[in-house]
């Protein structure tokens, strides 16, 4: 299947919180949803912080790999955005 390499975050208690498939040959990284109804897109070499969901465009190629491994979710990409500019202050700041 290509350079792929698949990552399993756990919570401390053992949890599995979110599962994310690399496709480096794609340049892509995949994360699914803890309910599993979405598949979220991302660059693999994007180093950003905080990214804003964005439903994938139309026009926006994806390849067949991805699609097959996102079969019946929905797909969503992730886009960087700047952290300063959507965070927002914790109660009693």
């Amino acid at each position: 299947m290509g350079d792929e390499e698949l990552y399993i975050v756990t919570a401390a208690d053992g949890t599995p919180l979110t599962t994310i498939d690399v496709f480096n040959d794609e340049g892509y990284e995949i994360e699914f949803t803890p309910d599993g109804s979405k598949c979220r897109l991302s660059q693999v070499h994007d180093n950003s912080s905080c990214f804003e969901e964005v439903p994938l465009a139309d026009d926006e190629p994806v390849s067949a790999l991805i699609y097959e491994r996102c079969r019946g979710r929905e797909i969503v990409t992730l886009k960087p955005v700047d952290c300063e500019a959507h965070s927002k202050p914790l109660a009693g700041e």
